[in-house]
């Protein structure tokens, strides 16, 4: 692969219309690559695509989908265990902070360490 497809320039976007601009912890990073790089992502995108699919319940960063149906769904198996007479538990953790701030190279590892076979199933 040709070291220019890794090379990008970072461009520093505010997170919201209205946010102190002189936090650092405001902005958020975007890389802007090059064009002949983006094309050979959408060919993988292409090839890979059936081992690129979300789970049904994956609210996030999905067309048409948002916190209304996560907390929809959430209701319901609160609902259907509540009403078997068990007793539900909820943990709920925040982690939007934690995305920008995570190394995502690491998280990949952990994936691979955890589930091996489904890293070799990719590379077949």
């Amino acid at each position: 692969m040709p070291d220019a497809f890794g090379l990008g320039m970072i461009i520093r976007v505010p997170k919201g219309d209205y946010c102190d601009l002189t936090g650092t912890d405001n902005y958020r990073a975007i890389t802007i690559s090059p064009c002949i790089s983006k094309l050979f992502e959408l060919c993988l995108s292409k090839v890979f695509h059936p081992w690129l699919q979300s789970d049904e319940l994956q609210f996030a960063f999905m067309k048409g989908r948002g916190c209304r149906d996560a907390i929809f769904t959430l209701r319901g198996i609160i609902t259907h265990i509540t009403s078997n007479s068990s007793t539900a538990i909820l943990c709920a953790l925040d982690v939007a902070k934690a995305f920008d701030k995570t190394n995502h190279f690491g998280l990949y590892m952990k994936l691979m360490d955890r589930h091996p076979t489904a890293i070799s199933e990719c590379s077949h």
